[in-house]
């Protein structure tokens, strides 16, 4: 079973040529921070790439300079409700303007025999979801070759679990394997439903400062048992399930902390709006 590209022309471009012009505008061809390498898991922004696209360029980048994975295993916001077990499409190919990615089947068989209790094969779960979808062409255009195993990851305490379930198997494995999570920051201002800093610039220091911080300052220390409960209380991050499966996965790994590449918001990108509604949007890599 195959899974178009639903969010083509919303997100991203729908036609190959301006994916590819905004896909190079979007990756750094060098970069000056200094980091461990193989890059084994990172944290990228699934807004459209207009907003996000270059703070997830810099992960894609940093994971490039070393590395040349065979699959990516791709943790994905739940934006969607129902979904209450990890839900991973495990076989076909997803589709994009440059093309289709193929599944790594053989690794989705052993995910769901060995993580039978906090996964499921579930593609309906991720028809609409756009998380995963906008990462896909970045993965095309670095790694052509490279598979993927797509998996959902609704906030609670499983997350974790899945994360060490997926670093297990690779203790096993001879594959090249690079986890990714996908989460926003914040998302403030009326049209979230979400204002406890009132509105305007004041609340865009309290987002930056305050909010969000502390959530990086769980990723940075690999607190993968706190990460669920922060966003929960305190909704800074709409795939805090992703987060802490990629951060267990680190972890387990023996990553001993995560490096923030970038941090910036959509107000940052586009300052000329008016400060009343804005997301955040974190790149990390470990």
């Amino acid at each position: 079973m195959n899974r178009r590209a639903y969010q083509a022309g919303f997100f991203y471009p729908a036609k190959k040529e301006e994916c590819h012009k905004l896909l190079k505008e979007c990756i750094p061809s060098s970069c000056s921070q200094v980091f461990e390498t193989p890059v084994l898991a990172g944290i990228v922004p699934h807004a459209g790439w207009t907003f996000s696209g270059p703070t997830a360029g810099k992960v894609y980048h940093s994971i490039s300079v070393d590395g040349k994975p065979d699959t990516f295993v791709l943790f994905g916001a739940v934006h969607i409700w129902g979904v209450d077990k990890a839900a991973l499409w495990k076989e076909g190919k997803w589709e994009s303007p440059l093309g289709s990615v193929e599944i790594d089947y053989e690794f989705c068989e052993q995910l769901l025999k060995s993580g039978s209790s906090w996964i499921e094969a579930n593609s309906n779960a991720h028809i609409q979801e756009h998380s995963l979808e906008v990462q896909i062409p970045f993965i095309q255009y670095l790694f052509p070759n490279a598979k993927i195993v797509p998996v959902m990851i609704p906030p609670s305490v499983d997350a974790v679990k899945v994360g060490k379930c997926v670093a297990s198997l690779l203790e096993k494995s001879n594959k090249n394997i690079v986890v990714l999570g996908s989460t926003d920051m914040t998302h403030y201002g009326s049209r979230f439903h979400f204002t406890p800093a009132g509105m305007g610039e004041k609340a865009l220091e309290w987002v930056k400062t305050q909010n969000d911080h502390r959530m990086i300052q769980l990723i940075s220390g690999l607190e993968e048992d706190k990460i669920v409960e922060e966003a929960t209380k305190n909704h800074n991050a709409c795939g805090a399930g992703a987060i802490a499966a990629t951060v267990a996965f680190a972890k387990a790994r023996q990553r001993k902390s995560g490096k923030l590449l970038e941090y910036t918001t959509s107000w940052d990108v586009y300052p000329e709006r008016k400060v009343d509604t804005f997301v955040g949007y974190a790149g990390f890599i470990f």
